[in-house]
């Protein structure tokens, strides 16, 4: 296998798609879900926050035994599948069989353009033909721009995240990030950005007054999103910046993401997308779109508001129906 999966539940996603199991579970805090669904063409479903137990993920020693942001959830080969093992794996009811949606009633907020944020032309073209399959239904897809800031957004999001996994840091590298601190500060004051080394050595040693104003932050964007879910019912997103790319092993700062038009993107980048559904806790279900031209998977996200898991799931049963799903991969050469 020359690209990868995705992760980490892209075992998982791989053998979905080769058709050696028809579910699976995994988990998500940085995509891990989303990503590795996208990837191989097949669905997912990131829940609510706390509807599903974390038991059995397995946090590590120090760690509490429900960690902030992250989520357990299904994966499968079809809509109908997701919502029979979320039935299952939730605490909260989820109905066997989502409701009926008709896609001509839906008012979808398509969101593709983001000034702040990279797409790859050729991941843009493929959402934009899957949003005019909709259209076609009779939804109403309205383009929108970001419903929140996006800078604060991903501030807010690699603070939470890296305070996060910065727990278990070994002493030594601890310590060195400690010694960072003022010269990170003065690189954000001179305009650092969310992705940037300084936001990660700040995130990574952070202070408990530096965590609460990244939680504000959440919590007025979470405030936000259900005003904006009184106008929409669907919002409509791209996964990740680009499809699967080849396997590589190099440190995370070493690393590019490489887009159809020759562009150079930081590894760092594939958390954008993912960023507004994990940070406000809302549920997402992960649609195959098609396939690029080099016959790569790319899929959508269609989030909603908190606790719609189900009208999720719905929509997605509607387009798997209506439109199309899970394509087997093409047999190796």
């Amino acid at each position: 296998m020359e690209r990868t999966p995705g992760g980490s539940s892209g075992g998982s996603a791989a053998v979905l798609a080769a058709g050696l199991t028809a579910l699976e579970i995994g988990a998500d805090i940085t995509g891990s879900l989303r990503v590795p669904a996208s990837f191989c063409g097949v669905f997912a479903h990131k829940p609510t926050y706390g509807i599903v137990s974390q038991r059995g993920f397995a946090p590590l020693p120090g760690f509490p035994a429900q960690l902030d942001l992250a989520v357990v959830g299904p994966m499968a080969r079809s809509a109908r599948d997701l919502s029979l093992l979320l039935s299952i794996i939730a605490d909260a009811p989820i109905p066997t069989e989502a409701p009926a949606i008709e896609l001509k009633t839906l008012t979808v907020a398509l969101w593709l353009e983001e000034p702040t944020f990279t797409l790859d032309m050729e991941v843009k073209n493929m959402i934009t033909a899957f949003a005019r399959q909709l259209a076609a239904t009779g939804a109403i897809v309205e383009p929108v721009r970001c419903p929140v800031d996006p800078e604060p957004l991903m501030f807010a999001y690699t603070m939470l995240l890296f305070a996060l996994t910065g727990a278990d840091l070994p002493s030594a590298l601890r310590l060195v990030y400690e010694m960072l601190r003022g010269p990170a500060k003065i690189a954000r004051a001179l305009g650092a950005k969310p992705l940037s080394w300084a936001q990660g050595v700040l995130a990574h040693t952070a202070r408990h007054w530096e965590w609460l104003q990244a939680d504000e932050t959440r919590v007025q964007m979470a405030d936000a999103m259900e005003s904006f879910f009184d106008r929409h019912d669907v919002l409509l997103t791209p996964v990740c910046p680009t499809p699967a790319f080849p396997h590589d092993h190099r440190p995370f700062p070493l690393r590019k993401l490489a887009c159809s038009d020759g562009r150079k993107i930081g590894y760092l980048e594939i958390l954008d997308w993912i960023a507004l559904a994990t940070v406000c806790g809302l549920p997402a279900t992960i649609v195959p779109a098609g396939l690029t031209r080099q016959r790569l998977p790319v899929g959508v996200q269609i989030i909603v508001k908190r606790h719609g898991d189900s009208r999720a799931l719905a929509v997605a049963q509607a387009i798997d129906e209506q439109i199309g799903g899970f394509r087997a991969p093409p047999l190796a050469a």
